[in-house]
C-alpha cells in the first residue's frame, strides 16, 4: 500500500472533496483506478462493501426450500409461487433451486472410504 497516495487522499476525505481521479493519478503517478481504490478504503485498509440487494425470491425462500426437499421440480415451485404474488423470472428460481440441491447432495455425500459407488452401507 503506497501511503504517499493514502496520505494525499485523507486531505480530500478530510474536507469532504471528491476530488478528480484522473488528474490525482497524475499528480501522483498512479493510474485513477489506484487513486480511486485509496480514496474509498476504510481507515483500518479495508474497502467498503456494497450492500447486497434483495432479491424477490427472498420472501418465498423458506416455501421454496420446503418444495425442494419434497423433490418438487423448479418449474411447478415457479407456478406454486406465482399464484401467491412472485413476480420474478423462473431462470433465478431454477438458480436458486439447483443451489439447494447442490448443497444438500455435497451434505449428504458419503464420506466413508469403504463406500461403493456412492452407496454407503453404514
Amino acid at each position: 500500500m503506497r501511503q504517499d497516495i493514502r496520505q494525499e487522499l485523507r486531505k480530500y476525505q478530510m474536507d469532504k472533496i471528491k476530488p478528480n481521479f484522473t488528474e490525482l493519478g497524475r499528480q501522483l503517478g498512479c493510474d485513477p483506478r489506484t487513486a480511486r481504490k485509496y480514496y474509498y478504503l476504510k481507515d483500518d485498509g479495508y474497502e467498503n462493501k456494497r450492500k447486497r440487494r434483495k432479491s424477490k425470491l427472498d420472501p418465498y425462500r423458506n416455501i421454496i426450500d420446503e418444495k425442494v426437499k419434497n423433490s418438487c421440480s423448479a418449474t411447478s415451485i415457479f407456478y406454486f409461487i406465482k399464484e401467491m404474488g412472485y413476480t420474478g423470472g423462473i431462470s433465478i428460481l431454477r438458480d436458486y433451486c439447483h443451489q439447494i440441491k447442490v448443497k444438500k447432495t455435497n451434505n449428504s455425500s458419503c464420506k466413508n472410504s469403504d463406500c461403493a459407488r456412492s452407496i454407503c452401507t453404514s
